[in-house]
């Protein structure tokens, strides 16, 4: 039987994942998120309290938490904006709880939530217990920086539109270094690639986000 840890989930690791929930209507909802382990059966998501994703753990009380090293998926849900209905087509009802897996997810791991706190103002700390944890029988892979350097820029970049609307400009320009140094890795092992692309459609992202930003000052 599969455990947590079997999937990579640690105690005082953050590990990303994504996690998917149904909406009110019944559709989709999809955010990368960081996932820690607590214990053999139980992990902590710390979604923002104004996100989809809080209000739908909040009201249905189930969650799928899935594990993927796709790129793309990370790009597609985190920037929802982007993906122009190419996500159609992506998920699948879980087998024990009602909400969605996506259908190429190496593992994912169907959860009930617990408990749930706001320790902080922006973010909440969501328990959940596993009920089922899948994952299939995949061919290994050689390792490429490009898909590691990739999913990082984009967890960079979600933090850059979050600083950027509160004004936190010496935070926008750390992040931005990091993402630079991401993108520089991307472009040398992985020029005109899938990754260079994300890389190209992140920059862009970023100055639409600074030019909205300036014409509200």
């Amino acid at each position: 039987m599969l455990k947590l840890n079997d999937l990579g989930f640690s105690r005082d690791i953050i590990t990303e994942t994504i996690v998917t929930t149904y909406n009110f209507d019944n559709t989709p909802n999809a955010a990368p998120m960081g996932t820690t382990l607590l214990n053999s059966q139980m992990l902590i998501l710390r979604p923002y309290v104004v996100s989809n994703t809080f209000a739908n753990l909040k009201a249905r009380g189930v969650a799928v938490i899935n594990v993927t090293e796709d790129p793309w998926l990370y790009y597609s849900t985190a920037f929802k904006e982007e993906a122009c209905g190419k996500l159609h087509g992506t998920f699948r009802k879980a087998s024990v709880v009602n909400a969605p897996v996506i259908k190429s997810a190496d593992a994912w791991v169907e959860v009930v939530v617990g408990r749930i706190v706001t320790p902080a103002a922006d973010r909440a700390e969501v328990t959940c217990k596993a009920l089922r944890i899948h994952a299939r029988k995949k061919v290994p892979q050689a390792y490429c920086r490009a898909v590691g350097a990739t999913i990082e820029a984009i967890v960079h970049a979600t933090r850059v539109k979050a600083y950027l609307e509160k004004g936190a400009d010496e935070e926008v320009s750390k992040l931005m270094e990091k993402i630079k140094y991401n993108r520089d890795v991307v472009n040398h092992v992985a020029a005109n690639s899938q990754y260079a692309h994300i890389m190209e459609n992140l920059a862009r992202l970023i100055e639409l986000w600074r030019k909205n930003r300036e014409s509200l000052c």
